[in-house]
C-alpha cells in the first residue's frame, strides 16, 4: 500500500482515533486531529487544490503545526509535488531569504502554500523599511481557502510518479533536491516499520522540523501510515526546555523517540540540574520501546548519560539504538535495533595508515556502532579508490536499494549501481562504524583527522561546558 492507502485503511480501522497533536509554546494542545477528521480535510483541500491551481508542484512553507502534513498529504492525493522548506524567520531574513531564493530558482516555483500565521508575518517583513525582497510567488493561504464541496473523484496514485522533492540539509554544500517517488517512500516506510516495529500502537512524541527528512518520514509519515498517533512540538520550544519535551513522552505514554545525539546529552544535563522536587511526580519512561540517534556522530558516553539518568524511571537499555541514513536514502539506512539486534557495539579502535585497529591503549577511542539494514534488499559497502576495503579499513558508504531515487544512483561497483554518499565509515564485525565526511577531513602531516575529533578532544576537557564545541575550515585564514 502507499502511504494515502495506508491511512485510508488506518482510517476505517480507528476513525475517532487521534492521529496527531500539536502542542503550542503556551504548552496547550492548539491543533488536534483524529483519523477521520483528517481524512476529510485532507480530502478537502485535495480537491480544492485541483480546481484551483494549474501547476505541478508547489512549496509548502509553514511555521510548526499542523497544517503542514494536512498540505503535504493533500498534495499527494492531488498528485501536485509538494516541497518542503525551512520557513524564512521573517524577522531575520538575510541569511534565511538567499537558501530560500536558491531553492525557489532552483526548483522553478511559483506557488506557495502556507498558512495565515506565517503569511501576516511575512507580510510585515516585506514592508519597505525592512529592504528585504522575498522572490515573486503566488502564495495561497491553505487555512483561510474556501473549501470545495465537489464530488469530484481524486486522482489514482502511480507508484512511480514523484511523490515529493525533499532538498537536503545544506550542512555540507548548497540543498539539493531529491526526487522521492511513491515507490521509494513505500519501500522505506515498509523498512523502518520492521527496523523500529512501528504498528497501530505506536505513539511518537517529536520536535523535529517537519520540513526535514527526519522530521518528516522518521517521526510523522511512518507513524501516521502505521495507524499510530503523532505528538509534536516546535523546535523552538525543545530548545526552550527541554525537560518539558521528555514529561510529554512520559504523559503521552510514548513508544518511540528520534533525534540527533546532542539531544540525548541536553536532556539528561538539564533534568540533573533542575532542582524541582515535582518533576519526579507521576514521571515514567516504561513504554519507551525504540530511541532513534542518529544524524550526526554519536557519542556512547552522551548515550550512557541519557540512559543512566532516567533508568530509574523505567526508561530499557534494550530500547536504546542508533543508527545511519541521509535524505537521498529516504532519510534511513541502518539501525542497532531493538535490544541491540543488529548492532550498537562499543569498540575501542586507533587510527592507522589505512582506517583503524581494535586497540585498549591510551590514544584510543570508544566508537559506537550504527547496526545494519534489515532489508535483504539493501546492500552497504565501503569504498575507496574504486575498490571494496576490508574490515576496519576505512572508506566511503556507498549504499543500494530500493528506497534511493534513480538519479542518486550513480555509482557502479561489481555491475551494480550505488548511491555514493560522502560519509565515510568502517565494517566490524558485520556492523557499520560512521567515522566523519569526506568533505571534513583534515590531512595534517599525512595522518586524517576530522572536526568531531579535534571537538571530542575539547568535550572532555573538565574545564570545558560539553556540547559547546564546534570546530570548522577558517576559510579567510584569520590569525585570532
Amino acid at each position: 500500500m502507499n502511504i494515502i492507502e495506508s491511512i485510508n485503511y488506518h482510517t476505517k480501522c480507528n476513525p475517532s482515533k487521534d492521529i496527531m497533536l500539536f502542542i503550542n509554546e503556551k504548552k496547550e494542545i492548539s491543533e488536534r486531529y483524529t483519523y477521520i477528521q483528517f481524512k476529510l480535510i485532507t480530502d478537502k483541500l485535495a480537491k480544492t487544490l485541483i480546481e484551483n491551481l494549474n501547476v505541478k508542484k508547489v512549496m509548502l512553507v509553514y511555521p510548526p503545526g499542523l497544517d503542514f502534513m494536512v498540505s503535504f498529504i493533500a498534495c499527494l492525493k492531488a498528485n501536485i509535488i509538494p516541497i518542503p522548506v525551512y520557513p524564512p524567520n521573517p524577522y531575520n531574513l538575510k541569511k534565511d531569504l538567499l537558501l530560500f531564493h536558491n531553492i525557489v530558482k532552483q526548483s522553478n516555483i511559483t506557488t506557495v502554500l502556507t498558512n495565515s500565521k506565517y503569511h501576516w508575518a511575512s507580510s510585515i517583513a516585506s514592508l519597505n523599511f525592512f529592504k528585504i525582497k522575498w522572490p515573486k510567488l503566488n502564495w495561497i493561504v491553505t487555512d483561510k481557502l474556501k473549501l470545495t464541496t465537489s464530488k469530484i473523484n481524486l486522482p489514482t496514485i502511480d507508484f512511480n510518479q514523484i511523490a515529493y522533492i525533499q532538498y537536503t540539509s545544506g550542512s555540507c554544500s548548497l540543498p539539493k533536491p531529491i526526487y522521492v517517488k511513491h515507490k521509494n517512500l513505500t519501500d522505506k516506510i515498509n523498512t523502518i516499520k520492521i527496523a523500529l516495529n512501528n504498528n497501530s500502537d505506536s505513539i511518537d512524541v517529536s520536535w523535529l522540523p517537519q520540513y526535514h527528512d527526519m522530521g518528516l518520514i522518521g517521526s510523522r509519515l511512518c507513524c501516521i501510515a502505521n495507524g499510530g498517533t503523532g505528538i509534536y512540538i516546535s523546535p523552538i520550544t525543545f530548545i526552550m526546555d527541554p525537560i518539558y519535551y521528555i514529561q510529554l513522552c512520559s504523559e503521552y505514554k510514548c513508544t518511540h523517540i528520534q533525534g540527533p545525539n546532542f539531544m540525548y546529552k541536553l536532556i539528561a544535563r538539564k533534568w540533573n540540574q533542575d532542582n524541582d522536587p515535582n518533576k519526579d511526580n507521576n514521571f515514567d519512561l516504561s513504554s519507551i520501546y525504540h530511541i532513534f540517534n542518529a544524524a550526526e556522530n554519536i557519542s556512547y558516553e552522551d548515550y550512557m548519560y541519557f540512559y543512566l539518568t532516567f533508568k530509574k524511571y523505567g526508561l530499557k537499555k534494550s530500547s536504546l539504538a542508533t543508527g545511519y541514513g541521509l535524505a537521498e536514502s529516504v532519510v534511513y539506512v541502518s539501525d542497532s535495533g531493538h535490544n541491540n539486534i543488529r548492532g550498537g557495539n562499543v569498540i575501542s579502535v586507533i587510527k592507522t595508515d589505512t582506517g583503524f585497529k581494535l586497540s585498549r591503549s591510551k590514544e584510543s577511542k570508544e566508537i559506537m556502532g550504527c547496526g545494519w539494514t534489515p532489508n535483504n534488499d539493501c546492500s552497504i559497502i565501503t569504498v575507496k579508490d574504486n575498490s571494496i576495503v576490508k574490515e576496519l579499513e576505512e572508506g566511503e558508504i556507498y549504499v543500494s536499494s530500493k528506497s534511493i531515487t534513480d538519479e542518486c544512483l550513480t555509482e557502479k561497483i561489481n555491475n551494480k549501481l550505488y548511491l555514493k554518499t560522502g560519509d565515510l565509515r568502517f565494517i566490524y564485525n558485520n556492523e557499520l562504524y560512521v567515522t566523519g565526511r569526506c568533505k571534513d577531513l583534515i590531512i595534517i602531516n599525512g595522518k586524517n583527522f576530522y572536526p568531531n575529533d579535534f571537538e571530542w578532544v575539547v568535550d572532555n576537557n573538565s574545564k570545558i561546558k560539553g556540547g559547546t564545541t564546534a570546530v570548522f575550515e577558517d576559510e579567510n585564514n584569520i590569525n585570532y
